[in-house]
């Protein structure tokens, strides 16, 4: 008996060791919820619960430093491993982003949610020599010569073509609101796909819908009864292969969904669905790539460059040239180019289409402003509105406009689709004075404190020496929340306005060596894209029930409700 009370003891002890231990353990001196540290699951119910309410993962995360009152916090939602910091300062994130990069370095997290869809495309790896390989592979797609005459031509096409679906949709919405979300997915979805693949690629998504709606009469048209109540477009189809395409990126945000990413990959990989649309993914960009040494056969490289018609062919003449210079065989079908041409319609597709949804749901609200934008657009590009056309892609990229610049840094501070970037610890630092041990995940938020709230108060001292630069302007807080353009106006001696970048913070497209590598073809289908709409459109206020401010995190951050209620502008 005495046998059976002492192995009982034991066992009693080694379980309450194995609870403490399984306890989360905080970071000293950065605050954090106690009665959280005080359970197995940290605060992991706490987020639950918060999702169930708003639907909103990344208002939780804010949240917790607004709660604490402190510009660091930490949560503990990692079971059984490290605490996940969170920083809401405006300036030490650039400085963490743009200076530290020996310190920090992007986490496994974004590698181990996309790399199932996008393969070893550079967004997947950690810096070093596989990310920079990667990069130079892409890096001619980015040039301002081919992004200027080869790019922004077919992109323009593509944004004429969605101004005439929505010319469909507010005739047959007769002032009515409809759900925007899937045209502005397509719309920009058709964009990338042009910008990959060029012109010559037969797959639209916009122009199926727009076939259909042109035969349609008003009478056609699910609605309901009042004016307030949504109209309900017939739904249509895209092109197979576009289909299969977003279907496939799709497969990320299931798994997004699920809260495992191990464990959700590990499933849904070995699903059918998941292998017959990889196989689809895989055979386009094979046939394209096809085309496009078919095309470069007889060019020398200097030649395939000059005349590259899309992405992929820019992207098959640099993996020549690397090979060449590395002496080895060319790649062509491997794992690299399918990485980086894949990568291209993910990253350009998803940050676009939900940066414009949250936009429209902006300027909506922001009649007065919306107004002004169009005048500006009208006094600028003015032989276009007595011609009664649409601005040119000259017109709209050449013709300076400091208004159209600065409205478009404003939506992007306040529109950001990436909310939080996510950093890790490579080796035992320091954040704010306090110690950061290796492996620790740093988050920072982009829509917070500092960039559209006011900011806390920081300790000069606590930060390092790189932070202490002083280059960083800072917003004023009695208005960082407000919408208004003019915040990125500077005026010369003459009165003259342009476009300062730098006139405050802003975290859109990250920072540093890690920030966003589409970002120049981000900005310049955004501009593309906004000066069609407002050029065309005039975007109305939708009634409270379909302008929800909540959002949703898939591939990035988009809003839950996207509702746009139209009236088409004459000129």
């Amino acid at each position: 008996m005495a046998h059976i009370t002492i192995a009982v003891g034991i066992f009693l002890t080694l379980l309450f060791l194995l609870y403490i231990w399984a306890l989360p353990k905080p970071i000293p001196g950065i605050p954090y919820n106690e009665a959280s540290a005080g359970r197995l699951l940290g605060d992991v119910p706490n987020l639950i619960s918060d999702i169930k309410r708003r639907g909103d993962v990344f208002l939780w995360f804010r949240d917790q430093n607004i709660q604490s009152g402190s510009v660091i916090n930490q949560v503990f939602t990692n079971l059984l491993g490290k605490p996940v910091v969170i920083v809401a300062n405006a300036h030490e994130t650039r400085d963490i982003l743009v200076n530290r990069s020996a310190d920090f370095d992007r986490t496994v997290f974004v590698s181990n949610l996309l790399r199932p869809i996008i393969g070893q495309g550079q967004i997947t790896f950690p810096t070093g020599s596989d990310w920079k390989s990667r990069r130079r592979l892409s890096q001619d797609t980015m040039s301002a010569r081919f992004l200027k005459n080869v790019a922004a031509p077919n992109i323009h096409a593509s944004c004429s073509v969605f101004a005439r679906l929505w010319e469909q949709k507010a005739r047959l919405a007769d002032n009515r609101p409809f759900n925007a979300e899937l045209d502005l997915f397509h719309a920009t979805l058709d964009a990338v796909t042009v910008f990959t693949f060029g012109n010559q690629y037969p797959h639209r998504a916009v122009l199926p819908e727009l076939k259909t709606l042109a035969a349609k009469s008003i009478s056609d048209i699910e609605r309901g009864a009042g004016i307030d109540d949504p109209v309900l477009f017939p739904h249509c189809k895209i092109d197979k292969e576009l289909e299969n395409i977003t279907d496939f990126i799709d497969r990320a945000e299931v798994v997004q969904s699920m809260g495992f990413q191990d464990l959700g990959w590990y499933f849904e990989t070995s699903t059918t669905r998941y292998k017959v649309l990889k196989k689809a993914k895989d055979e386009c960009i094979r046939r394209e790539v096809a085309k496009a040494l078919e095309r470069m056969k007889d060019l020398d490289e200097t030649t395939a460059e000059e005349m590259a018609r899309h992405g992929v062919d820019l992207i098959v003449n640099r993996e020549r040239i690397m090979a060449t210079k590395e002496k080895r065989q060319p790649d062509y079908f491997g794992e690299a180019v399918r990485g980086e041409v894949f990568g291209a319609i993910v990253g350009g597709h998803d940050t676009s289409s939900a940066a414009m949804c949250w936009t429209v749901k902006l300027l909506s609200k922001e009649r007065a402003n919306q107004t002004a934008l169009r005048q500006a657009l009208q006094s600028a590009y003015a032989t276009a509105l007595e011609e009664h056309r649409e601005p040119t892609v000259d017109e709209v990229l050449n013709t300076p406009l400091p208004y159209l610049d600065a409205t478009i840094e404003e939506l992007f501070r306040l529109c950001a689709v990436v909310p939080m970037n996510s950093r890790q610890a490579v080796r035992d630092t320091e954040v704010l004075g306090r110690a950061i041990p290796k492996g620790t995940v740093v988050l920072h938020l982009s829509t917070g404190p500092g960039f559209t709230m006011p900011s806390y108060q920081v300790d000069e001292k606590l930060r390092c020496s790189s932070g202490k630069d002083g280059t960083m302007k800072s917003w004023a807080d009695d208005d960082i929340g407000v919408y208004r353009p003019e915040r990125w106006l500077v005026y010369d001696a003459n009165g003259e306005a342009r476009c300062d970048p730098n006139a405050g913070p802003s975290n859109s497209f990250g920072m540093g060596l890690r920030s966003c590598f589409g970002k120049r073809l981000a900005y310049m289908t955004f501009r593309l894209l906004l000066v069609s709409i407002i050029w065309n459109f005039e975007l109305l206020e939708c009634p409270e029930k379909l302008s929800s401010p909540l959002g949703k995190f898939g591939v990035v951050y988009k809003p839950q409700q996207t509702y746009v209620r139209l009236r088409k502008v004459a000129f």
